[in-house]
């Protein structure tokens, strides 16, 4: 049994990726898993994995300053074999453990330079060299560090590969365990409240005026299930403003034990993200994954890399984000053929079930830690 140690001062301590995944999945193995966050709600043990909570602060440079310093302390504290960090706010963190001889892994979840780019509250003028600036210094202590983890291969494994040869591709497939029952999906050609579902983070950049524009063209069996948080209260309100809000079912931020019910509920998935930052080579989201393994057949975007998921397995429908239209067309093709609809819900839990699950990635990082500590105990 290994000590290992998480950290993240930005994520809350039941993050999906994070937690449910990386932590819980480790104390099954036998590791000894410690997981350190910032979030005032204090110490716990939760499935195995014991939760170190160093105090929440508010404001951004706060918890970039002192947060890390306190993440740091208490990471030095736990003394353990290896320290695997989530934040890019903590990478001067992981090179100081790096620097005292402890083994330590970058867990990069997005290319964080690209998103700079699109950071509202950097100015305008500023978002170009604040990235470059970054970058510089993320591929710098990327390079001391023992393996850097990334939820994908399109152009993370290329970017950190500039800097450290041992990059592990962790993608965000769904955990088996955690979904178990399952209600078959009938056709929609005689439902009269058709339910299109959305969750995770929202924002334009996501979709959010796709899917409102979408919603509204709709005839009235249609309605548009919203689960999660806002990017920014901006976006919140001018979202409401919009003519489709009227047939928008907000739920909010949810459990997990209560999104598996509204996945139950919904008849299709949708994914409109926007080509920009790092969407426009994003084609593993979990949600793509958990809408598939409901038996939703999912509308995606059709640039980038998603025509060859779509080309592959035939479950999804990819098409312009913004051409309404044409969004329209697909979705009366499915809801007025019960047989395609059908066919393409049983295929493409199939899919998940076969090759987009976690338990396989799982073994990846487990594997990881053994020969990391291996090379170190040599």
């Amino acid at each position: 049994m290994q000590k290992i140690c998480h950290l993240t001062t930005v994520h809350p301590r039941n993050d999906i990726r994070v937690f449910y995944k990386e932590c819980v999945s480790l104390a099954y193995f036998g590791h000894d898993i410690n997981l350190v966050v910032a979030d005032g709600k204090g110490n716990d043990l939760i499935a195995g994995v014991k939760v170190h909570d160093i105090g929440k602060l508010q404001g951004r440079l706060k918890r970039i300053l002192l947060s890390s310093f306190w993440c740091y302390k208490k990471a030095v504290e736990l003394n353990a074999r290896l320290y695997h960090f989530h934040d890019p706010e903590l990478l001067f963190v992981g090179l100081v453990l790096k620097l005292k001889g402890f083994n330590v892994v970058f867990d990069s979840h997005e290319l964080t330079g690209r998103q700079i780019k699109r950071k509202f509250y950097i100015p305008k003028l500023l978002r170009n060299i604040t990235s470059s600036i970054f970058e510089y210094i993320e591929l710098g202590v990327s390079k001391r560090l023992d393996a850097i983890v990334v939820p994908q291969e399109a152009e993370m494994v290329s970017y950190f590969g500039q800097s450290n040869t041992k990059v592990e591709v962790l993608s965000n497939y769904v955990s088996l365990s955690e979904y178990k029952n399952f209600e078959s999906k009938k056709g929609l050609s005689n439902k009269r409240n058709i339910k299109l579902l959305y969750s995770g983070t929202i924002s334009n950049d996501r979709g959010l005026s796709n899917m409102l524009d979408l919603v509204e063209f709709l005839d009235e069996r249609f309605q548009l299930i919203l689960v999660g948080g806002f990017a920014s209260k901006m976006e919140q309100e001018k979202a409401k403003k919009h003519l489709g809000w009227e047939k928008v079912d907000y739920r909010g931020l949810l459990e997990r034990s209560e999104l598996s019910s509204v996945y139950q509920e919904a008849d299709l998935g949708l994914i409109l993200f926007n080509p920009v930052g790092q969407y426009k080579v994003s084609t593993s989201p979990l949600k793509l994954f958990e809408y598939l393994l409901y038996g939703m057949p999912v509308i995606t975007p059709n640039y980038g890399a998603w025509p060859n998921f779509q080309n592959k397995h035939k479950v999804t429908f990819g098409q312009d984000v913004s051409n309404t239209n044409a969004l329209a067309e697909i979705i009366y093709t499915l809801t007025n053929n019960d047989d395609l609809y059908s066919s393409i819900s049983h295929k493409g839990r199939d899919v998940v079930q076969r090759f987009y699950n976690w338990e396989n990635e799982s073994l990846k990082l487990n594997r990881l830690y053994e020969q990391i500590l291996g090379e170190d105990h040599e």
